[in-house]
């Protein structure tokens, strides 16, 4: 101001020009203070509002059908800089009310949820608000032999954008950090775990999964039940975490159904639930006098949150402490009716500007959170102009990554493989014995190839189908949280998947060829065998994509293990070795031509048989001279050895279209949110400053 003072007061005894070049100046000068300005110091947060919201589902059939209510009309608001807990009993709408607020209320046949969730003072739009937010499941659902390093690494490679994730530098550097911000430096190389892999502890757990969904900074972020099942300390250290990051202007909702002292300190503001009604919502500090104001003191040295449960809670042990309980939590929720409708108006705060942040202030505003071993993090380059694409990275960079990752998992199993590998060789060993026999009659011989051909099909069907029938009902959490935080297409995951099977399914029908083609003494060249090799990798192939179609089409493991037997049964029903496709019904001749096995045995006959001269001694009665009888005999001289190869690869291209479309339709939406009106806030938590 001085300077712009004394140029000013020069400005008057100099030329014109020299005046308006001097304004000019000034001018400039001003823009580009005021544009650094801008962009040094935290940006704002945003600010969660709702109002009148309610969520009631159908029960019941028939003339029993009635509806419950699940939320009933709820309203609040949350500014960024703080930590929201919502608390109740079992069954009292915690999880419901989260998943509201995040728009991840799964849609169910007569499931109404109506009200009105604004994001800085505009209706929530659910594709902005999804990129702008996070949600923590409560069940920690990640790959079991990746790494705590690893699992958070893919993360970053997923769901940072190209011009952030591009140097491989700050990706390692920005992912140590926040390992160190989350204490999991000492679990770093440790594998994530599960029932039959020992590895992290359960707070580890929940940090990981929290550092996942961090990886992309939220502006807000939802955690269903963060501490069940943690200890106090750990609980606790979770709880820290969280407020860490909420001091730096994001807004956190938390539903906790008991928790500790310590941990109920942590909470700036405290929604109280039960029976899906308000029981009270505003500073968790003040909860404590404004239970006393009614008539509920919480006894000294006595836990708030065990106090509230206990208060809020019916008890339906016997019809009187029912009557009680239920008169209470009534007599509750209409004071705090009358509370808010005081209160809750009269000491709203401000709205902060409308929108979120710029991505490269929030990326440095995380930055400024997490140090690499002591070396300050560099900022990423700032993205190109323009809006940001739907998916971080492109559809290549997808796959790749996730094929990677997929693989790990697959090579990492070796328990499985191991046990794969020896069931393989002990059934080639058992055919082999079996068909060891030297010097046995050609023609004899001929009905122990077609049934040591057919087995062979059954039998590497049968084994390759299995493995692969929980694939996806295990992964399904995984995939759909990745999903909801746009961090891949399905259709990169799904080729990633099926690739990093390839070479387990390629491999061990090689070696079961390997062993058992020379001992049922087939056609000795290297042309027969290798076509012969070929036909057992398609084979197998197909009962894989088979496998997976049933997998992505049912919702369990146990679902998917009773369909797949009766669809094998039969497959192998119409493969063309019990039935004779010309004793058939001929609208059974078509539906054959879907079963695989029929392609497989069809393709291994042709390649043993055709042309094949087959010994036959003098005075011999119905003796077969040669190998295109027995095609003749099994309806199959008509077919070319081309075109049952043909018929394998099209069933493998239709399993893994009709798999990947099975998939896709069965990811969860969600319930519509129908408007209603706007909400009213709470008041200021104390000890917490004004909102960013």
């Amino acid at each position: 101001q001085v300077e712009c003072r004394r140029r000013s007061s020069q400005a008057k005894r100099t030329p014109r020009f020299r005046d308006m070049l001097h304004r000019g100046l000034i001018a400039l000068a001003i823009v580009v203070c005021c544009a650094e300005s801008a962009s040094v110091g935290h940006p704002g947060g945003v600010q969660v509002e709702w109002k009148d919201l309610s969520y009631s589902v159908e029960v019941g059939k028939g003339p029993q059908r009635s509806r419950k209510a699940i939320l009933k009309g709820l309203t609040g608001i949350a500014p960024p800089g703080h930590v929201v807990a919502i608390m109740g009993p079992t069954g009292s709408g915690k999880t419901s009310l989260l998943n509201a607020l995040a728009g991840r209320t799964l849609a169910s046949p007569g499931g109404c949820l109506s009200g009105d969730i604004l994001i800085n003072g505009e209706p929530r739009d659910e594709g902005s608000f999804r990129r702008l937010s996070a949600y923590v499941q409560q069940d920690d659902v990640m790959y079991p032999h990746q790494t705590v390093a690893e699992t958070l690494q893919m993360a970053a490679r997923l769901r940072l954008q190209a011009s952030d994730a591009g140097s491989a530098e700050y990706r390692e550097n920005f992912v140590g950090s926040l390992i160190q911000q989350l204490g999991l430096v000492k679990a770093r190389d440790t594998v994530i775990g599960d029932d039959k892999t020992r590895g992290v502890s359960g707070g580890e757990r929940k940090r990981t999964n929290l550092g996942i969904e961090l990886i992309s900074d939220p502006n807000v972020i939802f955690l269903d039940e963060p501490t069940s099942g943690l200890d106090s300390f750990q609980a606790e250290s979770v709880i820290h975490t969280l407020s860490k990051l909420a001091d730096h202007g994001r807004t956190v909702f938390v539903s906790i159904h008991q928790p500790s002292s310590a941990v109920f300190n942590m909470f700036d503001y405290l929604l109280l639930l039960s029976e899906g009604e308000a029981m009270y919502y505003g500073p968790a500090k003040r909860a404590v006098a404004y239970f006393s104001s009614l008539g509920h003191r919480c006894p000294n040295l006595f836990n708030p949150g065990d106090f509230f449960l206990d208060l809020v809670s019916i008890d339906y042990r016997t019809p009187d402490a029912r009557n009680t309980t239920s008169q209470t939590v009534q007599n509750l929720g209409a004071a705090f009716r009358l509370h808010w409708s005081k209160v809750g108006h009269a000491k709203a705060r401000p709205t902060p500007a409308k929108g979120a942040f710029p991505p490269i202030a929030r990326m440095r505003s995380l930055s400024d959170l997490l140090t690499a071993e002591g070396r300050p993090i560099t900022p990423p380059p700032p993205p190109p102009p323009g809006p940001r694409p739907k998916f971080a990275v492109g559809w290549g960079q997808q796959f790749l990554a996730l094929y990677g990752r997929a693989a790990k998992e697959v090579s990492r199993d070796t328990q499985s493989i191991v046990v794969r590998g020896i069931t393989t060789m002990i059934f080639a060993v058992a055919l082999s014995v079996a068909y060891s026999k030297k010097d046995i009659d050609a023609q004899k011989a001929i009905q122990d190839k077609t049934g040591a051909m057919f087995f062979m099909a059954v039998n590497q069907a049968f084994g390759m189908i299995g493995p692969v029938l929980g694939s996806f009902p295990i992964e399904r959490g995984i995939v759909l949280r990745e999903r909801m935080a746009r961090s891949y297409r399905l259709s990169a995951y799904y080729l990633a998947k099926v690739w990093s099977e390839m070479p387990v399914v390629c491999g061990l029908p090689v070696v079961f060829g390997c062993i058992t083609y020379p001992a049922l003494r087939l056609r000795r060249d290297i042309k027969h065998f290798g076509i012969f090799l070929l036909i057992m990798v398609l084979n197998s192939i197909c009962a894989t994509s088979l496998g997976i179609l049933v997998s992505a089409a049912t919702s369990s493991f146990r679902e998917a293990n009773s369909i797949a037997p009766v669809i094998m049964v039969i497959s192998l029903l119409f493969g063309g070795f019990y039935v004779n496709s010309q004793n058939m019904h001929p609208f059974l001749v078509g539906l054959s031509q879907l079963s695989f096995i029929r392609h497989t045995f069809a393709a291994l006959s042709i390649n043993e048989f055709k042309g094949l001269h087959i010994p036959c001694e003098k005075g011999a009665a119905d003796c077969v001279s040669g190998g295109d009888q027995v095609l003749s005999r099994l309806s199959l001289d008509t077919l070319t050895l081309g075109r049952a190869i043909l018929g394998q690869v099209a069933l493998i291209g239709m399993f893994n279209i009709c798999a990947l479309a099975a998939l896709r339709r069965n990811m969860p939406s969600f319930e519509p949110l129908k408007s209603g009106q706007v909400p009213g806030p709470p008041s200021e938590p104390e000890g917490k400053k004004q909102g960013t």
